[in-house]
């Protein structure tokens, strides 16, 4: 009876070690190697140059939307950063109201909620454009826009100017980011790399073109409107 449970035991212990072998140097070795293998791949895989231009194009499209509002005469967008404070929160203007072109120099807003016209009409006020509302006791508020003076042409120019700053600031750290990534690629040869990087840093001059040249335009069209 001994012999035989001595029998099982080590046929027990055999069955284990069948489960579970020792790992040895050799497949460790092995391990590391096809770890490193797949970090390579991931590394490459990881790398798309289309999604370094999206992220400069974003810039772009931001800048352009932004110097939307910046503006000489009546334009719907002019309004569309105002903010109503109205049933106990703060509303974006086109939550609340339309807002359409009547002539060149008037915009009329057309509240859906007359309970709020008046929060409207305050809201537009202070919202540091220089407009004054007003409804001469009608439902719709009417917005004059006045002709811009040469002081006031002068400050919407600095604007467009900080807002092609920024621009450049995030095309910039778009390109760090590729560049960083081109470092990472750790199966790529030297010469493959500073290719990469070549492609990284025509991609963003490019785009900083792009800026200087929007920023002209619409410094272009400040001046003469």
């Amino acid at each position: 009876m001994a012999t035989m449970l001595r029998a099982g035991v080590r046929q027990w212990r055999l069955g284990r070690g069948a489960a579970w072998p020792v790992r040895t140097k050799k497949s460790s070795s092995r391990r590391r190697r096809d770890e490193a293998a797949m970090e390579a791949k991931h590394d490459e895989a990881e790398f798309d140059a289309d999604v370094h231009v999206r992220a400069m194009a974003a810039c772009i499209e931001r800048l352009e939307h932004g110097l939307r509002r910046l503006r000489t005469s009546a334009a719907p967008d002019m309004l569309d950063r105002v903010t109503v404070e109205a049933y106990g929160a703060r509303n974006p203007l086109k939550a609340l109201a339309q807002v359409a072109l009547k002539d060149g120099k008037t915009l009329a807003v057309d509240v859906f909620d007359h309970g709020v016209i008046s929060n409207v009409e305050n809201a537009i006020r202070s919202a540091g454009l220089g407009l004054n509302p007003s409804t001469n006791g009608s439902p719709r508020i009417l917005v004059p826009v006045p002709r811009a003076s040469g002081e006031k042409r002068a400050e919407l120019c600095k604007a467009a100017a900080a807002d092609a700053e920024e621009t450049r600031t995030a095309i910039r750290m778009a390109r760090r980011k590729a560049m960083d990534n081109v470092a990472k690629l750790s199966s790529f040869s030297k010469d493959e790399k500073r290719s990469l990087e070549n492609e990284v840093q025509r991609i963003t001059k490019d785009h900083m073109t792009k800026v200087d040249a929007i920023l002209k335009h619409k410094v272009g069209q400040l001046d003469s409107s």
